[in-house]
């Protein structure tokens, strides 16, 4: 391949998907795949959101693919030519030394890039909403995070102001299903968190009663499952609220999310391919 190189430098390439193929065909001790971060590159590039950067495709001076693989497989995967920062010439040696250190979260971009200081709870919450849209590969870009963010920009100001600090009523999966509920329905959510956050004046049998206690017993997440039954839970529990109704048990029922979602005027978070 003629990006590999004995001298050390760096340069802006247009790759494409044969370059990538011919490029992981030298892959030699790299670790595997992990199908997940390909995927979350590869929406980035179909979307238009790839930018150069520091972080490109490393090459040994001994004809190794030393760093990008993930990258590379997402070139292929979208059958897309992007531009990427290539490095050749590096030294066996340097490969002790790639992917150390703490890298920065989407929501640590979005603090930087776009003064969104607590993105970082934002995203917990929209990622419930992906979960139950069955939107697959729930790890956001910072491309997919703006889109999110720019969808439910009300209903999320609206929960950075409303929503319960303490734990653990807290919960990420509860506090996504009131996010919804308040794009999906406007102002009628705001009396409903606030009977959730307080806990004040809830009588035998109220829905938010009900979602209370269950945060209290379940104050960890068990897994996506869990998660996901959580949420459902609390679609069920603003649904009864709303509607008047008391309530002995939250029960898992996709229709009380469906409830929600049938009453979105814009159009629901499309389902990305892999």
């Amino acid at each position: 391949n003629a990006l590999f190189t004995n001298v050390y430098e760096a340069k802006k390439v247009n790759l494409t998907p044969g370059m990538a193929l011919a490029l992981l065909e030298r892959n030699g001790l790299n670790r595997s795949v992990r199908e997940e971060r390909a995927a979350f590159y590869c929406r980035d590039m179909l979307a238009n959101d790839w930018e150069v950067n520091n972080q490109g495709i490393g090459l040994g001076a001994d004809g190794q693919l030393y760093d990008g693989r993930h990258r590379l497989w997402a070139v292929v995967r979208c059958a897309r030519t992007v531009e990427m920062l290539v490095v050749s010439g590096l030294s066996e040696s340097a490969r002790a030394t790639i992917d150390h250190g703490r890298t920065r979260s989407v929501a640590d971009q979005l603090r930087i890039l776009d003064r969104e200081e607590r993105a970082a709870r934002a995203i917990q919450w929209l990622r419930t909403i992906d979960a139950l849209h069955d939107v697959p590969h729930r790890q956001f870009s910072v491309g997919v995070a703006r889109e999110r963010l720019k969808t439910y920009r009300r209903a999320v100001d609206w929960l950075y102001d409303g929503a319960p600090k303490k734990r653990p009523y807290h919960r990420a999966q509860v506090l996504g299903a009131f996010l919804f509920a308040r794009h999906a329905l406007g102002k009628r959510i705001t009396a409903v968190l606030n009977r959730y956050a307080t806990g004040e004046q809830l009588g035998r049998g109220a829905p938010m009663l009900r979602l209370r206690e269950h945060v209290v017993e379940n104050p960890k997440s068990g897994g996506r499952n869990e998660e996901r039954d959580t949420a459902l839970k609390s679609f069920h529990a603003i649904r009864a609220d709303l509607e008047g109704e008391s309530i002995e048990k939250l029960v898992v029922d996709p229709a009380n999310f469906e409830f929600f979602a049938s009453r979105v005027r814009a159009p629901t978070p499309p389902k990305t391919t892999s």
